[in-house]
């Protein structure tokens, strides 16, 4: 782990007071997530998008990372699969400025105790076959490659989400 990460971070869920703090977010991010993304997904993504999203909290819900100059860095997108099946998705985003410090694995693992709390039993994650970085990510954090999807979009660059990895709560409560 990068000595001082917790200093420099903070973590939340995201609220309706948030949505300026994420376009932001997008907007200087968003050459760099145009090569991860195909860009009907960030077009969607305006206010009302947000609002839509944040206000959803039985089906998503949304995490903020901030560096300590409280501009937002990063975010991560929780979103119910099965409710009795206590299965999620996640997905997430780190401005192209902090990739490569730790900081998604740092946040990722703060949320897998978090989801463990509240008895989420599985946990998804789909990536690009050359996103080498959520890849190591995924794996560091205990998820287990499970498929490989040969149906999936390609994006313009060559990128598409055709990974499935799968995060099994392990935690035996007593």
């Amino acid at each position: 782990m990068k000595s001082g990460i917790d200093e420099r971070l903070r973590i939340q869920r995201a609220t309706e007071a948030n949505i300026e703090d994420i376009l932001s977010f997008e907007a200087r991010n968003q050459q760099w997530f145009a090569q991860f993304l195909p860009q009907k997904v960030l077009e969607k993504q305006n206010k009302q998008y947000f609002q839509t999203q944040i206000s959803d909290t039985r089906n998503t819900l949304q995490y903020l990372i901030y560096h300590r100059h409280n501009n937002v860095i990063g975010r991560f997108c929780v979103q119910l699969l099965d409710r009795r099946a206590k299965s999620v998705e996640i997905s997430y985003r780190i401005g192209q400025s902090f990739t490569k410090q730790g900081i998604a694995r740092y946040v990722l693992r703060r949320l897998l105790v978090l989801f463990s709390c509240y008895g989420v039993q599985t946990v998804y994650a789909y990536v690009g076959d050359g996103n080498e970085a959520s890849i190591r990510l995924l794996l560091s954090c205990g998820f287990s490659h499970t498929a490989t999807d040969t149906h999936s979009i390609k994006l313009p660059t060559g990128i598409q989400d055709k990974l499935s990895f799968k995060w099994e709560n392990s935690a035996v409560l007593l």
